[in-house]
């Protein structure tokens, strides 16, 4: 039985190494009508069913709308700017023009549409549009839910949590004060991010400086 949720809720999915019917049933699961894919680079080299095009093509097939925003919510973008030592900065990307609007054309999507922001990393939490986007959308008071290979749904605030306990990122204890937990809370959330986007953030290696 599919669970119900309200429009506004934005579903995140990796389309990894499934089969295209796999990725279409994880879709179906969960009523998705439409698929924002957030790849800077719409290709994938070992599984071509998920090119731009193919995967536009079957997705149509399912009466599910395709929309690409990889320029403007891309994990890769061309903007040196969001470069600090070759690696890209997530609170930098947030602050462009192009992120922010693309970020509105999203928010503006899931008005009409059950929306699904698609990248290939199977684990959300390694991957942009867990560390930037749906986190935007979640401090912007917008739900996300991430859909996990094997089908599972995963609250964005399970998911952190569950990735603050991997990286050892201490909770608050139960000798705290209010105060405390005003500030350590978010002080908590943003060593999390900050911790993860160290290892999983896009590195420039590219020796022209380029952001191939």
């Amino acid at each position: 039985m599919t669970t119900k949720y309200p429009q506004e809720v934005v579903f995140t999915v990796g389309h990894s190494n499934h089969s295209i019917g796999q990725f279409l049933n994880l879709l179906e699961q969960n009523a998705i009508t439409a698929v924002a894919d957030v790849r800077s680079n719409p290709y994938s080299r070992y599984s071509p069913h998920f090119n731009k095009a193919p995967l536009s093509a079957s997705l149509n097939e399912s009466s599910i709308h395709y929309v690409f925003l990889g320029q403007e919510l891309g994990g890769r973008p061309k903007d040196n700017s969001c470069y600090v030592d070759g690696q890209i900065q997530y609170p930098l990307v947030s602050a462009t023009n192009s992120f922010q609007e693309g970020l509105g054309r999203l928010q503006e999507g899931i008005q009409k549409f059950r929306v699904a922001v698609m990248c290939s990393e199977a684990d959300p939490t390694n991957c942009h549009r867990f560390l930037l986007i749906s986190r935007e959308l979640v401090e912007s008071g917008t739900p996300v839910n991430h859909i996990l290979g094997d089908g599972q749904i995963h609250s964005h605030e399970l998911a952190l949590d569950n990735l603050r306990k991997r990286l050892h990122v201490e909770q608050l204890d139960l000798f705290s004060s209010i105060s405390d937990y005003d500030s350590g809370t978010s002080n908590i959330i943003d060593k999390t991010y900050a911790e993860q986007a160290k290892r999983d953030a896009y590195i420039n290696i590219s020796p022209k400086g380029l952001n191939l």
